[in-house]
């Protein structure tokens, strides 16, 4: 990344979070829906999970395979937050866990 930025958003602001399963060092790809063409498309390749946070505000360690995350921070290019924001907000984003 060339000018990185930490964006954050709640698991609630999401239709679909990977069940809360998500760890700092994970990788997802992030899709979006455009439910007027009935269509998914692929937004964002290999984007890194930065932080996750239970229901209280606590960091969770990479290694708690049980409590879900309630919140999480994504590293992306700065020139992408602007429509990350814009699909989040109008609840068409859905985060896919990449599994190696």
């Amino acid at each position: 990344l060339h000018n990185p930025v930490v964006v954050g958003c709640k698991g609630e602001d999401l239709f679909q979070m990977v069940s809360g399963v998500l760890r700092k060092g994970d990788l997802v790809h992030i899709y979006v829906v455009d439910e007027e063409l009935d269509q998914t498309y692929l937004l964002w390749e290999n984007v890194p999970v930065y932080q996750v946070f239970d229901a209280s505000g606590k960091s969770i360690s990479s290694a708690d395979e049980v409590t879900p995350a309630a919140r999480i921070n994504l590293l992306m290019e700065k020139g992408r937050a602007e429509l990350f924001f814009n699909e989040l907000n109008s609840g068409a984003i859905r985060l896919v866990q990449v599994k190696e």
